[in-house]
């Protein structure tokens, strides 16, 4: 409510996007960061208490639809970026500290509820479960990767009472024999195509307990199954495996299922269960740097990304996309430039040698720390959201890091050495 926002297209002969990662996102918090700086320069408060203080809280709606939001891992955010890199500690006015060596230190943040890892459109699931006790995955996502199979072979498993390891795909992409799993874009497909294969395991784990009832001489709703085995509720030492039970399938058990409309799956602050909502996905960094100002370089010497993940379906796959998100946000902030030509608005550096990407001399990753908050989200699957995106929007901390260090904004990134010196009156 104390915000109003213009935003106007000028035409110009340039291209109308830049950047590599997530659309125009990270560029738009790029610029609403600085002006978080700026706002809390006049007031003369610290960034990270007037963040805390204009906070989106949990319960706040989406600012967009007027929804309540299923999840918002903001706060822990907060705390725990500021917590890792001991802000309180080392936060200070713009430009009034100077390290041993002569260069200039900065710290800087970043924080806020990201467009990305919704429920999306609904798609379908296949499983098969197969005589030997596995299951095979049939999913028609667009394009595997990004730890996205990995994530709905978790939730298979998960829902099934399966051993991980005897859940995988059996195909993907291929829509004439899976279902259409949609499009691996707007971090969705954990959350969405994940949605649909914990329905898809629900319908095969019934199928599979009305063949076991007559094994166990019980009703298919007393029958339970966990890490491999089938057992009986009230006497789980009672049980069977999974290959002995699924020996006995005739016909084969294929389970099928569908996304659930974006609601809350369980009730949440005053909310009853199937009340539409937003998911949103929650991101936040900070960062400590040192300028040299002979050189005009910037060398990162902590880095802090923290993502809120709802819950993290596939760990090391979770880590994977935070971590390879810090090595992005430098590149966007410190190296990634589009040289466009003036005349003719062509672009002169449109290649792979010439787009410069950080290397292992520019970046430590033992410098670098990923921080994974589950919120718990009460509309995905097991409560997880979407994981991509999020991890690479939180750039503009290094940008505020490096104006905290100099007290100069530079306001047209890649914060580049010669930019730097510009900014210093060196040049």
């Amino acid at each position: 409510p104390n915000g109003s926002f213009k935003s106007l297209s000028v035409v110009t002969n340039k291209p109308a996007a830049g950047f590599w990662r997530c659309v125009a996102h990270p560029q738009a918090t790029y610029i609403s960061e600085a002006v978080i700086e700026i706002l809390a320069e006049k007031l003369g408060m610290n960034p990270l208490d007037f963040r805390l203080k204009n906070i989106v809280s949990p319960d706040l709606p989406d600012q967009d639809s007027g929804l309540p939001l299923s999840s918002n891992g903001l706060g822990e955010i907060l705390s725990k970026v500021s917590e890792a890199i001991g802000w309180y500690g080392k936060w200070h006015k713009p430009g009034e500290k100077i390290l041993f060596d002569g260069r200039l230190h900065g710290i800087g943040m970043s924080a806020h509820i990201d467009a990305h890892g919704r429920l999306a459109v609904p798609v379908g699931a296949i499983v098969n479960l197969c005589k030997d006790g596995t299951a095979l995955l049939l999913d028609g996502i667009s394009r595997a990767g990004c730890g996205t199979n990995t994530a709905h072979c978790h939730i298979v498993a998960e829902t099934l009472g399966m051993r991980y390891e005897d859940v995988s795909i059996g195909d993907w992409g291929n829509t004439d024999v899976c279902a259409e799993g949609g499009f691996q874009g707007g971090s969705t497909r954990t959350i969405t195509t994940g949605a649909a294969f914990y329905m898809a395991a629900l319908d095969a784990k019934k199928q599979l307990f009305e063949i076991a009832a007559p094994m166990f001489g019980v009703a298919a709703d007393e029958i339970d199954a966990r890490e491999g085995n089938v057992f009986i509720k009230a006497s789980p030492l009672i049980s069977k495996t999974y290959s002995s039970v699924t020996a006995r399938m005739e016909p084969p058990v294929v389970g099928r299922g569908y996304t659930w409309p974006r609601q809350l799956q369980r009730p949440l602050i005053g909310y009853p269960a199937g009340t539409p909502c937003e998911t949103r996905g929650a991101c936040g960094a900070a960062v400590e740097v040192a300028v040299d100002q002979d050189t005009g370089e910037v060398e990162i010497l902590q880095f802090v990304n923290a993502v809120d993940a709802g819950k993290a379906i596939f760990l090391k796959g979770c880590e994977n996309q935070i971590e390879g998100g810090m090595e992005l946000m430098a590149g966007q902030a410190l190296f990634y430039e589009q040289l466009i030509d003036p005349e003719s608005g062509a672009t002169i550096n449109a290649d792979y040698v010439n787009q410069k990407w950080p290397t292992a001399a520019d970046l430590d990753s033992s410098r670098h720390r990923a921080i994974i908050v589950e919120s718990n989200d009460a509309c995905g699957p097991f409560g997880c959201k979407g994981v991509g995106e999020p991890p690479v929007s939180s750039f503009g901390a290094i940008a505020n890091a490096v104006y905290n260090a100099t007290g100069k904004w530079i306001r047209n990134p890649p914060i580049t050495p010669r930019k730097v010196l510009e900014s210093l009156g060196k040049i």
